[in-house]
């Protein structure tokens, strides 16, 4: 089942479109945890995760009753928020020694360079090597259109943990020398892909995690770790002088210091505080049900500097919870969160840990405060399945 998992998670394509989005190859795993979760329904998440969902619907039956004209939609949105969190469950199932473990992360850094590889000749072949087109991201795999790539955000987070497994498969696992030139190339050009994207919170996490890889590897190898520096710094900041000059990032580096020098942190945020306020105060209004997943409109119109508020989100995971569906949900969703990532740490062994704390810090910490991450079906699924496949193998370990 491992290979079948792998296929399903690396590769960011829908099984259909759908406007902007889809239902990606993701969904098959969530679709499959369901049935793997009810054999685990005597754990802490798993009771977690029911008290969630439990308290999700109330919160959409009392939109159903309080507001008019409350849109069916809102039982699609508990869906899309609770249905990632099963991939968890079929890491358990499917991992159960760090042979396994093993197994799953060489296929997964095999598919993903693949992958890579042929998005980085399709965005040279037909782009121009241009990662970014306005607010999608370009390019294809197979001829399908990518998962994500509307919003840009989406799939450059996406990218960044395509890093951390080829980070992690070449540093723990056994591969033959030409495998390695294979990952390495592919981990590069992954690279190249995040920061083209433009997205600060991809450049944020992907930067955090290179910044922890290098200063790990500076403390083991301190000659050649300078060197390296020295190298990337060399080529980086000419490269980045160039794409300035050329436009590219331009915007954002000027609204980044323009944010900056005049202390104005919505414009810095695009917006972002302006969402958080706004998203308070309808928590505040009804701190049970929150907004009763029927998004900003539930409570208004409409929302300064913003054309539509339909669709919009805080962007912000820890608020968006809240948001959605009131207090009690929101706390049972990050108990069963908190449940498994320290079932993750408290079962892996001191050579997995940093990893697991650099994975935690990536999703949790940057992107969960910059975006709505765990709402992305493919990035939530591979985040939860990733925490399972740790905590699966090193607790059979310690048994």
């Amino acid at each position: 089942m491992i290979p079948f998992v792998v296929l399903c998670l690396m590769l960011p394509i829908s099984i259909f479109d759908y406007k902007e989005t889809g239902v990606p190859f993701s969904d098959i795993v969530c679709l499959v945890g369901l049935l793997f979760f009810f054999k685990r329904y005597w754990s802490l998440e798993a009771v977690a995760l029911y008290m969630a969902v439990f308290f999700a619907y109330i919160s959409v039956v009392i939109g159903v009753i309080r507001y008019e004209n409350y849109d069916f939609y809102a039982i699609v949105s508990v869906m899309y928020l609770f249905k990632p969190c099963f991939a968890y469950f079929v890491a358990r199932e499917v991992i159960k020694s760090v042979e396994d473990r093993d197994q799953f992360f060489i296929m997964s850094a095999k598919v993903a360079s693949f992958f890579i590889y042929w998005l980085f000749v399709v965005l040279i072949l037909f782009y121009g090597g241009v990662v970014r087109d306005d607010s999608s991201l370009n390019g294809s795999f197979l001829g399908m259109q990518l998962f994500g790539s509307y919003g840009v955000n989406s799939l450059a987070a996406y990218y960044v943990l395509l890093v951390f497994v080829l980070a992690y498969t070449l540093s723990r696992c056994g591969l033959l020398v030409i495998e390695k030139f294979y990952m390495y190339g592919a981990l590069v050009i992954a690279v190249y892909l995040i920061i083209g994207s433009l997205s600060r919170m991809a450049i944020l996490g992907g930067g955090a995690l290179l910044i922890a890889l290098y200063y790990s590897f500076l403390k083991k190898h301190v000659v050649a770790g300078i060197l390296i520096g020295a190298v990337f710094m060399s080529i980086s900041i000419p490269l980045a002088m160039l794409a300035y000059d050329a436009g590219m990032g331009g915007a954002k580096i000027n609204q980044i210091a323009n944010g900056l020098s005049s202390g104005d942190m919505d414009y810095l945020s695009s917006g972002r505080l302006t969402l958080y306020g706004v998203a308070l105060k309808q928590i505040f209004l009804n701190p049970f049900s929150g907004a009763s997943f029927g998004g900003f409109e539930v409570y208004t119109s409409s929302i300064s500097g913003y054309e539509s508020i339909s669709g919009l989100s805080p962007h912000n995971q820890y608020l968006t919870l809240f948001w959605k569906m009131g207090i009690p949900g929101a706390l049972c969703y990050i108990l069963f969160l908190s449940t498994i990532c320290i079932g993750a740490l408290k079962y892996s062994d001191d050579l997995d840990r940093p990893w697991i704390n650099r994975l935690l810090i990536i999703v949790l910490l940057v992107f969960c405060n910059l975006w709505d991450v765990l709402l992305v079906s493919n990035i939530a699924a591979l985040f939860y399945f990733l925490l399972g496949a740790f905590t699966g193998a090193d607790r059979q370990n310690e048994k």
